[in-house]
């Protein structure tokens, strides 16, 4: 769907702004991505504009990310205009507020990560991060921030966290951060965490389960290529091929050279008995790979097909 859409509105341009800045990405070209994208920024189209801050959000946050440790400074100004393309994105707040504790800014610290618990309450790794810094700066509404940690922790956590207030009570923060920044250290991403679950549960035969974990993670509008795809097989497992069919499509739209998403999207198409697209797809998979094993059987299938007709 986003294909035809993106297509339409760049007419056909072999290598319009969206594509090419992608390309950029894949290529480890941060700020060249960015560059493509920014000016789509104030395009007269809604559609490109909602892509445009998607896109050149993405692109801040990953030159954050990798310039946070050398450039602090330089990372936190990414985060903040990644922060005013997306306002709603969580780690964005999360991110902005782990560069301000690190940097002798705790205030700011805490009202980032409450702007960022305030999007999303169950952020745990944020209300690790919102308890660290008040720790640290010796407030007295830890005992609340304790209790929400409590509500919101999976269980491995629930011992270690009941170790932190005990020490808080006894009057040794510097034990309870200890425990709090091992804590965090332990804690996945969301979106890291949400990956290996849904894989899981697809390996335990529970695509439903698996539809579940990445709708959720997917609601916020942040389109993730992988986990379209594997949107796009738990859907599959259900026989549920149309649906199927446009996961794999985003996350292509997204990632024109994701040949698991392609191949995938293939067998959908042969699912649903549209030779002729499948036969279109697999060729794209062949001039990325001339030798995929899987690509040319399922070809050799479809003209097997036709030849029997």
């Amino acid at each position: 769907m986003i294909t035809v859409f993106l297509r339409r509105l760049f007419g056909l341009i072999p290598s319009d702004p969206f594509t090419e800045g992608l390309q950029r990405m894949q290529r480890g070209d941060l700020r060249g991505a960015a560059e493509l994208f920014e000016p789509l920024l104030d395009a007269p189209d809604d559609g490109i504009r909602k892509m445009a801050r998607l896109y050149t959000c993405e692109a801040l946050l990953q030159l954050g990310d990798r310039t946070v440790d050398e450039d602090p400074v330089a990372a936190l100004e990414c985060y903040e205009s990644a922060s005013g393309l997306q306002p709603t994105f969580a780690d964005i707040h999360q991110r902005i507020g782990r560069i301000r504790l690190a940097h002798d800014d705790p205030v700011g610290a805490v009202e980032a990560f409450d702007r960022a618990l305030e999007i999303n309450p169950r952020f745990f790794g944020a209300r690790l991060d919102a308890l660290q810094a008040r720790v640290e700066m010796g407030r007295d509404d830890c005992e609340a921030v304790l209790e929400a940690l409590e509500t919101h922790a999976p269980p491995l956590f629930h011992d270690e966290i009941a170790d932190a207030r005990r020490e808080l009570e006894a009057d040794d923060p510097g034990a309870a951060l200890v425990r709090i920044l091992a804590m965090r250290d332990r804690n996945p991403e969301p979106r890291d965490r949400a990956k290996e679950r849904a894989i899981i549960a697809l390996q335990d035969g529970a695509p439903l389960r698996a539809i579940e974990l990445l709708e959720r993670m997917l609601d916020d509008g942040r389109r993730f290529p992988d986990l379209l795809h594997l949107l796009g097989l738990a859907h599959g497992a259900l026989d549920q091929h149309e649906s199927a069919e446009r996961a794999f499509r985003e996350a292509i739209a997204i990632h024109p050279g994701y040949t698991k998403a392609r191949m995938n999207l293939a067998l959908t198409l042969m699912e649903l008995e549209r030779y002729a697209e499948a036969d279109a797809q697999l060729n794209d998979v062949l001039r990325c790979d001339p030798h995929h094993p899987l690509a040319l059987s399922a070809l050799d299938e479809i003209r097997a097909r036709a030849g029997g007709n």
